[in-house]
């Protein structure tokens, strides 16, 4: 099964964590074999899942939970912590 890693990052982005920096998230998790999940405010997501990191409403300031657990989760954990320091990828 592999390890279980977790760790925080806090949502950088001006507008939250809204459809575009989910898309990021999700084509970042896709390449891991590893299960990535967020938590925010007792919410869970399903990091592979847009719809349900939008669900999340996580604006700016709040702080995420990272989760994964399988044979590449430090990796994927890692990659999730680098994308959100620069804040998915989305420039305004």
């Amino acid at each position: 099964m592999g390890c279980k890693v977790k760790n925080s990052f806090v949502v950088l982005n001006d507008k939250g964590l809204h459809t575009r920096p989910a898309t990021e998230i999700v084509r970042c998790v896709q390449d891991y074999r590893a299960r990535v999940f967020f938590y925010c405010r007792g919410v869970r997501a399903d990091a592979q899942s847009i719809l349900e990191l939008l669900l999340l409403c996580a604006d700016q300031g709040a702080e995420i939970e990272v989760e994964a657990e399988g044979v590449d989760a430090e990796k994927a954990v890692a990659a999730v912590i680098s994308l959100s320091k620069k804040s998915f990828n989305i420039h305004y």
